[in-house]
């Protein structure tokens, strides 16, 4: 089938007429292929943990591991939680623990706990963040001049975000119900098409969006947005 794929293309787009050489089409094991054009996470092995979602089933994974979820509802949460500061512990935990190297691989992957919250908003938040992130990705490197310094910023603020909910679930359980209110107020599922080519209403909706969550937390509290892959938040001096 693939061999066949790549005739096809070679004579669609009149590339190089030289013979094929096997290498360039061989398919190792059976599985390479098994959940192709199945939705799933595409996890890159390495010392530092990045997850994918893959929603179409496009891609195959030579040099990473695929995660493939019964409960197609649940991709979000668990890309947003790999990609976590938590994950990135995660293969510091394994060496200390004498299970592998600091190494990611689908060994150590296999027994990452991932915790789903208590609360049914909490994974909203969640979902929607992260098809918020999908996009901002998306229009990050759809550019061939570079990425614009407030594009970073915006990624970055709905990254922190995310983080911020996964740590909760993990660690503290206690997030303050006036910043749960600011986030539940502000964050939705975008009505229109995140796949249009006219991103500018998208775009300018999430970084409304974003002015409306720090505006709605500049009292009792302000969002640190000084530590990498990190958000927190305190409470104003005239709250103590």
């Amino acid at each position: 089938m693939a061999y066949g794929r790549i005739l096809e293309f070679k004579r669609e787009f009149r590339h190089d007429a030289s013979p094929l050489n096997s290498a360039d089409y061989s398919i190792k094991g059976r599985k390479f292929l098994e959940y192709f054009n199945t939705p799933k996470i595409i996890a890159t092995e390495g010392y530092h943990l990045q997850a994918a979602y893959d929603a179409v089933g496009n891609n195959v994974f030579e040099d990473g591991c695929g995660i493939v979820l019964k409960d197609q509802s649940k991709y979000p949460y668990v890309t947003a939680v790999l990609n976590s500061p938590i994950a990135r512990l995660f293969p510091s935990v394994c060496k200390s623990e004498m299970m592998y190297s600091s190494y990611v691989a689908p060994t150590v992957l296999r027994r990452f706990p991932i915790v789903f919250p208590d609360n049914r908003l909490t994974e909203d938040l969640i979902n929607t963040v992260s098809s918020y992130l999908v996009f901002l990705n998306r229009q990050k490197y759809s550019t061939d001049y570079g990425v614009p310094e407030w594009l970073r910023e915006l990624t970055g603020f709905y990254e922190q975000i995310s983080n911020l909910l996964v740590l909760d679930t993990y660690f503290i359980n206690d997030l303050d119900t006036g910043l749960l209110d600011a986030l539940e107020e502000n964050i939705h599922p975008y009505a229109g098409d995140m796949n249009s080519e006219n991103s500018d209403s998208l775009l300018s909706a999430l970084y409304y969006i974003k002015k409306q969550i720090l505006a709605s937390s500049s009292g009792k509290y302000k969002f640190n947005m000084e530590l990498p892959g990190m958000l927190s938040f305190s409470k104003s001096r005239d709250e103590f």
